[in-house]
């Protein structure tokens, strides 16, 4: 059996195990599924079967969990099967509690990154998982599994999570609408994913809040009217929302800045800048989490940060505590059908949930 690594290829292989290469352009051409021999992937396994004349017998490629390529010698050539085994889906369930951060308990819980990372986007908008988990927040999460003959392969969707932070507990459900649209919903049927991200910078600190404040170079007090992030310079900054740019450029003391128009009510800015995306014009439209910018040190910046402001009808609010516009909820036609969808997913979290504390009364740890 052979694990390929980067940059094998077929006629490779036969080399470094002396296997005659001369076969190798009549299995490519024999049917169109051995195409995928021509592109083999680093971490795929290669079962290799020779005759007494070292010629190629037969070959078993594992193109992915549940498939794989089969070849073998005939008379008139090659036969290749490509062969589908369905992967089994059944329900999965994890809880902790967090003391540090949502991925190191995660993992304590058995929790991959697939599911931790699909909880992040689900909860991301109503929590910034940097700065607002406190300890002992606590999580569950019911999910998808695929098995290929009992065995675990790989994780799939999220189907209902919940997250208790500072006390306030958030709950998300995966729904698929009559017009097979899908989204995650609370249970009262709002859209999870809110019109504005929280924050236009992944993972910076903040240093300086919306109010009044002296400025660090002018020694003067100022009414600060957005929020600044800390971030190495060069860090993308990304689009809160839907929008327009309807500035892109240098403005005096705000260096390098980027506003955008969201709808009628609704004006983002971002400045400090180091430097735009190539090609960011004013008039362009952006979507939410596009990176329209890079942080940097430009105008009156004491240090590498972003200064981000949020403005409703042209008067400044603070971007941490504005109450920010929801996503359209669950229409009419398919409200019934989702409330009682949320309710079966949300018992089935307190079912599992349920489980795992009779088996750990009964068999308590020991660590």
């Amino acid at each position: 059996m052979v694990k390929i690594q980067e940059g094998d290829t077929l006629s490779k292989i036969f080399i470094r195990f002396g296997i005659a290469t001369k076969d190798i352009h009549e299995i490519m051409t024999s049917d169109p599924a051995s195409r995928r021999l021509a592109a083999l992937q680093p971490g795929q396994t290669l079962k290799l079967r020779v005759n007494r004349e070292q010629q190629l017998a037969g070959l078993t490629l594992d193109i992915e969990p549940g498939s794989a390529l089969y070849i073998s010698r005939i008379e008139e050539g090659f036969q290749v099967e490509h062969k589908l085994q369905p992967l089994e889906k059944q329900l999965a369930f994890g809880k902790g509690a967090i003391q540090n951060s949502l991925f190191s308990a995660g993992k304590r819980a058995g929790l991959d990154h697939n599911i931790l990372a699909q909880m992040v986007d689900i909860f991301g908008w109503n929590i910034d998982f940097a700065l607002d988990l406190q300890p002992n927040d606590t999580f569950r999460v019911l999910y998808e599994e695929k098995c290929l003959e009992g065995e675990r392969i790989q994780t799939g969707h999220v189907l209902a999570a919940e997250i208790i932070n500072d006390g306030k507990k958030y709950q998300a459900v995966r729904y698929t609408d009559k017009g097979g649209r899908t989204g995650y919903f609370s249970p009262e049927g709002y859209g999870m994913h809110q019109a504005f991200l929280r924050n236009p910078v992944n993972f910076a600190r903040i240093s300086s809040h919306f109010g009044l404040r002296n400025h660090p170079i002018l020694h003067k007090m100022r009414q600060h009217k957005g929020v600044d992030y800390s971030a190495p310079q060069g860090t993308p900054v990304q689009a809160t929302a839907d929008g327009k740019v309807i500035f892109v450029g240098a403005r005096g003391g705000y260096g390098r800045v980027v506003e955008l128009q969201h709808g009628p009510r609704y004006t983002t800015l971002y400045a400090h800048l180091s430097r735009f995306p190539k090609g960011l014009r004013m008039g362009h439209d952006v979507k939410q989490g596009q990176v329209i910018g890079f942080v940097g040190q430009t105008g009156l910046a004491t240090s590498s940060h972003l200064h981000y402001e949020f403005k409703i009808d042209g008067i400044h609010r603070n971007p941490l505590t504005v109450a920010l516009p929801k996503r359209n909820p669950i229409n009419d036609a398919n409200k019934h059908h989702f409330l009682a969808h949320a309710k079966q997913m949300l018992r089935l979290l307190d079912i599992h949930e349920h489980k795992i504390n009779v088996a750990q009364s009964q068999y308590p740890s020991h660590d």
